[in-house]
């Protein structure tokens, strides 16, 4: 317990220093949505600190429940940014936005509903000992899920990307800004992973994976959005 909530500090507090650096660098449509996709991680991370000290269901569960969906929707802010590279702030439509947003995050919440709640893919209580577990109701759909509507049009939309950049500096930088991305979308996958299987040495060794994995991978997107921006 002590090891997750070091953890989840550092983290909180680098992707805090991050959102600090790109408002203090510039303030725009689209580097609101960069912001919203750290913040979002940052809410997820401060829901895991509190709920980590609470236990009292049907609270726990549902704080739990919100830190997990938190985390899985910032992904969408992540898109929309990519939109506005590929088509700038002018061109890309708000309603247009707020449609994706939408559905991404009423189709995220159902699914998390259906297959954590009703189907009882997330379980934590005294039985776990206040440790969320996960089971294949909730583990498969969501992975269905995040690679139909997060992975997958991301992936297209980078690539689109990437081929109307012609500036070979711009086109290593957006590489290395993609490759951040999917490395945070490698942790997600991990997450589930982390949390349905029980075995203690890959629970250690992941906690330090994603320790050194998660801050490199904002800080890489950081790095390319100085030049994309």
């Amino acid at each position: 317990m002590i090891t997750i909530i070091a953890q989840q500090t550092f983290i909180l507090g680098f992707f805090s220093f991050l959102i600090y650096k790109i408002l203090k660098s510039e303030k725009s449509r689209k580097t609101y949505r960069l912001v919203l996709f750290y913040l979002l991680n940052i809410r997820f991370t401060t829901v895991n600190l509190v709920y980590a000290f609470i236990k009292l269901n049907p609270l726990t569960f549902w704080l739990h429940f919100t830190s997990v969906y938190l985390m899985l929707l910032s992904p969408v802010f992540y898109y929309v940014f990519n939109m506005m590279i590929l088509k700038s702030e002018e061109l890309l439509d708000t309603r247009l936005e707020i449609i994706i947003v939408v559905i991404y995050s009423s189709t995220l919440f159902i699914t998390m509903f259906i297959s954590g709640f009703l189907f009882q893919g997330i379980t934590i209580d005294q039985s776990t000992a206040w440790r969320p577990v996960w089971t294949m109701n909730f583990v498969i759909p969501m992975y269905i899920l995040i690679t139909i509507i997060c992975l997958i049009p991301s992936l297209m939309r980078s690539m689109q990307i990437l081929r109307v950049i012609k500036n070979e500096e711009l086109r290593k930088r957006w590489k290395i800004l993609s490759l951040a991305f999917f490395m945070l979308i490698g942790i997600g996958y991990g997450v589930f992973i982390y949390n349905s299987w029980n075995n203690t040495t890959f629970k250690i060794i992941w906690l330090l994976f994603s320790l050194i994995i998660t801050p490199s991978a904002a800080l890489m997107i950081h790095y390319g959005f100085r030049s994309m921006g």
